[in-house]
């Protein structure tokens, strides 16, 4: 159970201050519902911190109790960029029929929601994941209960697995050298979603297909379906990972009105080697065909979706409205780690020009490769990152001036640059695609449509849209209460650390033992902040929505009916249609912002400012991959 602490630890920071487990320990007590509670609604709650100390000096009864704990303790974050799969999780995961088949439907889109189950009418549900047994209890009297499944995952073979320490010798031993673990840890992300711990939302920074880093070649695949399952038949699909597609409305009122569905910017393994080119050429084909069409109107919706690469959103953007000036500022926390890992990275490889000669053991020569291709030092590099307004940091110190938020620092606002060019991808605008063609629609002609699930890579671009373009939004469910809602209610960073590129530890031990050494966990790397307002986070802003709506028995089980739900409430009765007290005016949501000065002072800062605010950096090195270590040790 110590590995398990340690990552803990580590990713709450405070390893240092984890005490040794007595022998005698109390029982450890399940998280309190009130916990995963948000802290503003909860303030009395156990700070992560204090709850993490009482999850160690307390006594589990098994390995996977105690794993599932941590799990359920990031949980409380609400943060979709933060996560951990354990190896008690590598063969199995847990399902429920029952919970499977809830619905939060308005009978007409004018009432409160209720939740429903197979048609009646649920008033209450205990669906605690991973519970033995979720109960639901009916309007009618009637209570259910249902045992959840453990289900196998693919290839898991359980022959010869006769009790725990067979189990654990088998999945739970690690056995990877950091050789080993460099090629896993540079795989591309999973696929993007909400759920967890199997599939956390992420943010992807695209990397040069020379890279390691790249998509994988895609393998010989059968052609598509000519629709995507539950959706009706599009005009244009994506190459079979179904999650991009477009759709021309039908009927008295929407003939002019075209949807462009982007469930995840994201593919699966087997279709993520061309998933950027394929995205890109499905939305060109697209807005050419509604360009011929003569479309008038358009839907983009983005329900369900929870990020993927940032370039995928940026190029949808791009292609939408190519007049418009993409806005990024970001920053990085700059813990003393950060600032050392950046200190003595740039150093190993402004003094690695030729890494064979210099490092020959193959050790060595992976770390270095881990180092050079880290999503996390390509935000140290200065000739990887900008300010805002596009002027260059000329040294590490330039990137590391800090920016006090809070009582915390930060490092100087920067932004990627969207015009480095490659042979195989050009985002719209750079390189072969630097002209083209004009704005199909509007933006008073677009209305982005969201379940506020919207996350990590769709709230880069749905902020873009929103606030730079000017369009509406509309979201569609909620609580069962009038009011607003958030269009955009996914996590709002702009950037993931995956803990493979993190790989804690000088043995990487945490990371090999995790369920999937390519996808251990994580954690949000990057603050994005908005045009306007340097000092506050958008992870912290309310983007209330143009107009609410319900879902209803029609429209969740048929996108189409949702689609023209929202065009009638973008461009028709949004009075009738939106839920009581949820209109917001559009001035008071869309639209560009002056530049807050602090994004440029943040560059104009000067080195010595930086250099003189942290300690001494040749000591406390945690580490680049286990590899910045190997490297400087």
């Amino acid at each position: 159970m110590k590995s398990s602490a340690v990552a803990l630890g580590l990713l709450l920071g405070t390893a240092s201050a984890v005490p040794a487990p007595s022998a005698g320990g109390e029982p450890c007590e399940k998280i309190a519902p009130a916990a995963a509670e948000y802290i503003a609604a909860n303030p009395d709650a156990p700070s992560p911190r204090v709850r993490a100390r009482m999850a160690w000096e307390c006594r589990y009864t098994s390995e996977f109790d105690f794993q599932m704990a941590i799990v359920e303790l990031l949980y409380t974050a609400h943060d979709g960029h933060f996560y951990y799969r354990p190896d008690a999780l590598k063969t199995f995961s847990f399902r429920n029929g029952m919970a499977a088949g809830i619905v939060s439907v308005s009978r007409d889109g004018q009432e409160a929601p209720m939740l429903y189950h197979e048609g009646s009418p649920v008033i209450a549900a205990s669906l605690a994941y991973p519970g033995p047994t979720p109960t639901m209890a009916y309007e009618d009297g009637t209570i259910k209960t249902s045992e959840n499944m453990a289900i196998l995952r693919t290839g898991i073979n359980l022959t010869g697995i006769r009790n725990g320490e067979d189990f654990d010798q088998r999945w739970c031993t690690p056995d990877a050298s950091l050789a080993e673990m460099s090629d896993v840890a540079l795989e591309p992300s999973d696929k993007p979603s909400p759920a967890m711990p199997d599939e956390p939302s992420v943010t992807t920074m695209y990397v040069k297909p020379s890279d390691k880093n790249s998509p994988k070649i895609k393998k010989d695949l059968p052609p598509p379906a000519p629709t995507i399952e539950g959706y009706p038949y599009p005009v244009v699909r994506d190459d079979g990972a179904n999650i991009t597609a477009g759709y021309f409305l039908n009927g008295t009122g929407y003939d002019k009105v075209a949807v462009l569905s982007v469930l995840a910017f994201s593919a699966d393994s087997e279709y993520e080697g061309d998933y950027l080119d394929n995205f890109q050429q499905t939305v060109e084909r697209f807005l050419a065909k509604c360009k011929d069409a003569g479309k008038e109107k358009l839907v983009i919706n983005v329900s369900s979706n929870g990020g993927g690469y940032v370039v995928a959103g940026y190029d949808q953007f791009a292609q939408l409205f190519p007049n418009v000036t993409m806005f990024q500022a970001n920053n990085i926390g700059l813990t003393d780690s950060m600032v050392n890992i950046a200190r003595v990275g740039t150093l190993v490889l402004d003094k690695t020009p030729n890494a064979t000669d210099v490092y020959r053991s193959p050790n060595e020569r992976a770390a270095l490769s881990v180092l050079e291709n880290s999503e996390i030092m390509g935000n140290l590099v200065p000739e990887s990152v900008y300010g805002p307004d596009g002027r260059d940091f000329s040294t590490v110190e330039d990137i590391l001036a800090p920016v006090s938020l809070k009582g915390d620092y930060f490092s100087a606002y920067q932004k990627t640059p969207l015009n480095d060019t490659s042979s195989s991808f050009n985002l719209t605008g750079t390189g072969s695609r630097s002209n083209p063609p004009p704005a199909v629609f509007a933006p008073e002609d677009v209305v982005l449509l969201t379940d506020g699930t919207c996350g990590s890579t769709c709230t880069l671009m749905a902020y873009l849209l929103i606030k730079q373009a000017g369009v509406r939004a509309t979201v569609v469910g909620g609580r069962p209460r009038g009011g607003v809602m958030q269009s955009v209610a996914g996590v709002e960073g702009a950037q993931v650390y995956r803990m493979d590129g993190v790989s804690v530890l000088g043995a990487a031990y945490a990371l090999t033992r995790a369920s999937r050494p390519g996808s251990a966990g994580g954690v949000n790397a990057k603050n994005a902040s908005g045009t306007g307002d340097a000092q506050t986070p958008r992870q912290f802003l309310y983007q209330a929505a143009n107009c609410r709506v319900w879902y209803t028995p029609r429209s969740v089980m048929d996108p189409d009916v949702n689609w023209k739900t929202a065009v009638d409430a973008t461009w028709g009765d949004s009075d009738g249609l939106c839920v009581d007290n949820s209109i917001v005016p559009l001035d008071e949501t869309a639209g560009p912002q002056p530049m807050d000065p602090l994004f440029q002072l943040s560059v104009e800062r000067k080195a010595a400012d930086a250099a003189g605010s942290r300690a001494s950096w040749a000591t406390g090195v945690v580490a680049v991959g286990a590899a910045l270590a190997v490297l400087v040790i």
